[in-house]
C-alpha cells in the first residue's frame, strides 16, 4: 500500500508542480500572484475535451488547447494586470480572483447539457507498468517526466538567455529596466503567456486521468498554491519539489487517515509553512509574501 500511495503521490504531485510552476513564473517576472491560474488548468482541459470529442487526436487537441491558455494569459495581462500594474498587491489580488470567476462562468455556458462531470480519452490504451508489484500508469510517468524537464528549461531560460534575465531585471525594478530599453510592457506581456502556457499544458497532461469539471480549477489552484508556498514562491526547483511533497503528503493522508482528510492537506500545509518557514524550502527570505 505505501508504494502504490506513493507512486500516485509523486505522479499527482508532478500535476501540482506544473502548475505551481507557471504561478511562480509569473511571480518571478511580475511580482504578482495569479488566482486565475486554476480556471486556466480548467479551460486547457475543457477546450481539450471538446477538441478530441470532435475526432481531433490527442497531441493535437493538446497543441491547440495549450495555445488558448496562451492566449488567455494575454488578455489577463493585457485586460486585469496592465491596467493594475501600479496598483496595490492587493488590488492584483481582487483583479486575479474576478478574472478567475469570469473564466468559471464561461467554461460552465459551454458545458451545456453535458452534466457535471465529462471524461477524457487516455492517451495511452495499454497496460500499465508493473515495477515490484507497483501499478505505475503510463500517465503518470510522462507527467513527471514534463515537470521536470519544464523546471530545467525555464530554469536555463531565466538563467541564461537575454529574454529570460530581462524578465528578472523587470521583476527586481521596472523603472531602471526601461531607463536601460527594456520593453517592460512587452516583458509583462511574455511572462503572463509562458505562466498560461505551463497551466494549459498541465491541464490538458491531467485531463486523462481525472474527470473533467467545471470547478476543477479551485481545487487545483490550493494545492499548487500550497506547493509554491512549500517550495518558494521565487523558486522555480522549489516548485516542482513543492508539487512532488505535496502529492505524497495528500496520497499518503488519505491512504492512512481516510479520504475526508484529502482536501485539507493543502490549507494545512500552507498554514505550517508560513508559521514555520515564510520563505519555503528554497526560497529566498528577502521575498515579500503573499
Amino acid at each position: 500500500m505505501f508504494f502504490d500511495l506513493l507512486a500516485s503521490g509523486i505522479a499527482l504531485g508532478s500535476i501540482y508542480g506544473l502548475v505551481a510552476l507557471g504561478m511562480v513564473v509569473v511571480y518571478k517576472g511580475a511580482r504578482a500572484v495569479n488566482f486565475a491560474h486554476g480556471e486556466i488548468f480548467a479551460t486547457a482541459a475543457f477546450v481539450g475535451y471538446l477538441l478530441t470529442a470532435n475526432g481531433l487526436d490527442y497531441w493535437g487537441a493538446l497543441t491547440l488547447a495549450v495555445l488558448v491558455t496562451t492566449v488567455l494569459g494575454i488578455l489577463i495581462e493585457r485586460g486585469a494586470y496592465r491596467p493594475l500594474a501600479n496598483a496595490s498587491d492587493l488590488a492584483l489580488i481582487i483583479a486575479t480572483i474576478a478574472v478567475s470567476f469570469m473564466i468559471k462562468g464561461v467554461v460552465r455556458i459551454s458545458y451545456g447539457a453535458r452534466g457535471d462531470f465529462v471524461a477524457y480519452p487516455p492517451i495511452f490504451s495499454f497496460e500499465p507498468l508493473i515495477i515490484q508489484g507497483v501499478f505505475i500508469q503510463r500517465q503518470h510517468l510522462v507527467l513527471g517526466g514534463v515537470a521536470v524537464v519544464c523546471m530545467i528549461l525555464f530554469g536555463l531560460f531565466f538563467a541564461l538567455t537575454r529574454h529570460g534575465k530581462m524578465m528578472q531585471a523587470v521583476s527586481e525594478d521596472r523603472d531602471a529596466a526601461a531607463l536601460v530599453g527594456i520593453n517592460v510592457r512587452l516583458v509583462f506581456l511574455w511572462i503572463w503567456a509562458l505562466g498560461s502556457l505551463l497551466g494549459g499544458l498541465a491541464g490538458v497532461l491531467m485531463a486523462p486521468i481525472i474527470l473533467v469539471y467545471p470547478d476543477m480549477g479551485l481545487s487545483i489552484l490550493v494545492k499548487s498554491f500550497a506547493a509554491a508556498v512549500l517550495g518558494g514562491f521565487d523558486s522555480l526547483a522549489g516548485a516542482v519539489v513543492g508539487g512532488l511533497l505535496m502529492g505524497i503528503f495528500e496520497q499518503m493522508l488519505s491512504g492512512y487517515a481516510g479520504t475526508m482528510f484529502q482536501d485539507i492537506a493543502g490549507f494545512s500545509v500552507i498554514i505550517l509553512v508560513l508559521l514555520i518557514r515564510p520563505s519555503g524550502l528554497f526560497g529566498s527570505k528577502e521575498q515579500t509574501r503573499v
